[in-house]
């Protein structure tokens, strides 16, 4: 039941993801050369990129029409596979801006975590988000009874993941701010 409800709210908030870039680089905050005097038009890169979604993540997601979806979010194509799994097409330059989306995503949990829970000083990440240091202040994390942070990111994390190619796989480090010591790891998958 856990693993069903993960894979649904995943699965929402990728088609969030993909719906956001679906709109134009001025809609959802983009930046780039505009052109004009002495300016040249933003790079396109119109090479395509192939990702494959897990049957599991549209599980319960019905899209009725694939020609539609992958025109609506601006993607070359989409299609079913006999396993289930979801291939969409798109160019890399709407693969950026999917990963960038869901980056900016992440920035604002981020904000949110450091307003909601005072323990956490700071939250550093590598670029493919597979190593999250979670920096606290060790005496107002000794007592709260769970760190949820790791909670909070993984389905933006995995969603990243997914969308960036790979299979999911990250490890949280929970370090105390004043030595440097880490206090906890959590890792996906389990080792």
């Amino acid at each position: 039941m856990k693993q069903r409800i993960f894979s649904l709210l995943l699965a929402g908030s990728l088609l969030v993801a993909l719906a956001a870039c679906g709109s134009s680089p001025a809609a959802n905050g983009a930046s780039g050369p505009v052109a004009g005097a002495g300016q040249t038009e933003p790079v396109v890169d119109e090479t395509p990129v192939e990702i494959t979604f897990p049957a599991a993540i549209f599980e319960g997601v019905e899209i009725k029409d694939l020609n539609a979806y992958a025109e609506e979010n601006g993607f070359i194509k989409a299609a079913f596979n006999d396993d289930a799994s979801l291939t969409i097409t798109m160019t890399t330059t709407k693969h950026n801006q999917m990963l960038a989306a869901i980056k900016s995503n992440l920035d604002e949990q981020l904000s949110q975590i450091y307003s909601d829970h005072p323990y956490v000083k700071e939250i550093t990440y590598d670029e493919e988000l597979a190593n999250i240091k979670i920096t606290v202040d060790p005496e107002l994390y000794k007592d709260i009874p769970a760190n949820i942070v790791p909670m909070i990111l993984e389905s933006t994390i995995e969603q990243y993941q997914i969308n960036a190619g790979k299979t999911p796989a990250y490890t949280f480090s929970t370090v105390d701010a004043s030595t440097g010591q880490v206090l906890d790891s959590v890792s996906y998958p389990a080792s």
